[in-house]
């Protein structure tokens, strides 16, 4: 609580940074502890972080009408509320006024994550989801026929990028995702499919010239300029994005949508090892029901070279593994030998090291048990 009051400290400095495999801090990150307190004490701990969400979202607009910018320098300290908020679940209702004033602002993202983890709770939030989904789609519209109508050359930069020397600002640049996460977070407080899908048909729809570039072969997949770059980041992230609206409907978002992702992971393997991966590789195989896929991804991050240790990706996917039930016996060798070797999963790094080797463990055993279990 005390860090929470603290406007001009260091408490809501840049989180633990990862080098390697390697991450070291003298105490642990704020948002960390915060996150670790929410899942086990939501309701107490909601009522502080919404003070500190409206204390900062009043010191951190830039502008006039909406959506309202934000300062680049509150973005860390939003995102560490937000997701402190998003780990209370329901008790992040509590929190719905400042939630509403930032869908109005440039990164409505960070309103969805809390409300998506509240569900049902803010419920009161629809309506306003819609709209801000749907104004994100009108300009999706406008930037993809803009970049994909009009010449890129060295002097004129793709319209939908920043001018040279001008950071991508998050938030800004691709208007597809914040009409996807809406919709996504639309759908954890109403439960209306149609609606969802909806959505993801119009983002497949206008992202079609983006599509078509990154479906072919994998026989030279590195990109050949920074530009090419970028599209290749557009692509996974919107690939990721997809997959993780599918996901929760299972069988009924239908094979046809989640066709272009799985394309996509199947076309590139050096993506398998990213953030990206996982997510699709999981929302494959629940609108489809063939594990395959996601096995030979997920067996790929497990399998561990000599000194290799865990990542924040590995851990994601294995977390994964722990709900495929049955579906997950083909790795039961790659976990009993995580369970019965001496080394660490998890690397060095402090207690959070220990903490998510402890993890670790704890989801080897879990999903070695559901696999017996079927």
């Amino acid at each position: 609580m005390q860090a929470l009051e603290d406007e001009e400290g260091d408490s809501f400095g840049p989180s633990v940074h990862h080098s390697g495999t390697s991450y070291w801090f003298d105490r642990p990150p704020l948002r960390e502890a915060l996150v670790a307190c929410a899942e086990r004490h939501g309701a107490p701990l909601a009522p502080a972080l919404r003070s500190a969400l409206a204390r900062c979202c009043a010191s951190s607009r830039t502008g006039g009408g909406p959506p309202h910018g934000l300062r680049p320098d509150a973005l860390p300290r939003l995102h560490v509320l937000c997701e402190a908020l998003a780990a209370c679940g329901p008790a992040a209702a509590v929190a719905l006024p400042e939630l509403q004033q930032l869908l109005d602002t440039t990164h409505p993202q960070l309103a969805c994550t809390v409300i998506e983890a509240a569900g049902p709770a803010a419920a009161d939030l629809a309506p306003q989801l819609s709209r801000v989904g749907s104004e994100a789609l009108d300009e999706a519209v406008t930037r993809m026929s803009r970049r994909y109508a009009e010449p890129v050359t060295p002097t004129r930069p793709a319209p939908s990028d920043p001018p040279p020397g001008h950071p991508r600002v998050p938030g800004l640049a691709d208007p597809w995702i914040t009409a996807l996460t809406t919709a996504r977070a639309h759908f954890a407080v109403t439960g209306d499919e149609v609606a969802l899908l909806r959505t993801v048909d119009h983002v497949l729809d206008l992202t079609a010239p983006l599509r078509r570039e990154h479906t072919g072969s994998s026989e030279d997949t590195r990109p050949r300029s920074a530009e090419a770059a970028a599209a290749a980041r557009d692509a996974a992230t919107l690939a990721r994005e997809l997959a993780r609206c599918l996901a929760p409907l299972g069988p009924t978002a239908g094979a046809g949508r989640i066709g272009w992702p799985e394309r996509w992971l199947r076309a590139d393997a050096t993506w398998w090892r990213s953030h990206e991966a996982v997510p699709v590789a999981w929302g494959h195989w629940r609108v489809t029901g063939d594990s395959a896929l996601a096995l030979r991804v997920f067996e790929h991050l497990l399998t561990r070279r000599p000194g290799q240790f865990f990542s924040p990706i590995e851990l994601a996917a294995l977390r994964r593994v722990a709900e495929m039930g049955p579906a997950a016996r083909p790795l039961e060798p790659l976990l009993l030998a995580f369970l019965d070797q001496d080394e660490r999963i998890v690397g060095d790094g402090g207690w959070r090291g220990i903490a998510q080797d402890d993890e670790a463990r704890y989801l080897a055993a879990a999903a070695l048990a559901a696999a017996a279990a079927g």
